[in-house]
């Protein structure tokens, strides 16, 4: 059996996302879930692990929409067959984001 390393509860989202890498490089990815350490995503695109990307994605707040911005890591990445399965790991969050962020989950139901 795999052990679990999961440091927060995840919360199963639907949303599209923007990672960017290296230089003007960016991927179109889609939001599986997500928690207030990382995210998993599913895209065309095949990200190697220890890859560092900038990632933007919008979530619903109280005054309207607020669209995160953060850096983070490749923990893990998958091949499938065209559609690849990445997780994410936060690594720099502003403050705002993370009050955002937070108030989001608190609203979401467990993955």
């Amino acid at each position: 059996m795999r052990e679990e390393r999961r440091i927060a509860r995840r919360f199963t989202i639907d949303s599209m996302i923007e990672l960017e890498f290296g230089r003007e490089s960016v991927v179109h990815a889609s939001g599986i879930n997500l928690s207030s350490s990382g995210i998993l995503c599913r895209s065309d695109h095949y990200l190697e692990p220890e890859t560092e990307v900038s990632l933007v994605l919008t979530v619903p707040s109280a005054s309207g929409p607020h669209t995160v911005s953060c850096d983070g890591i490749v923990v893990r990445s998958d091949r499938g067959k065209g559609r690849h399965l990445t997780a994410i790991e936060f690594i720099s969050l502003a403050d705002k984001d993370v009050g955002a962020l937070s108030a989001f989950l608190e609203s979401c139901q467990p993955a």
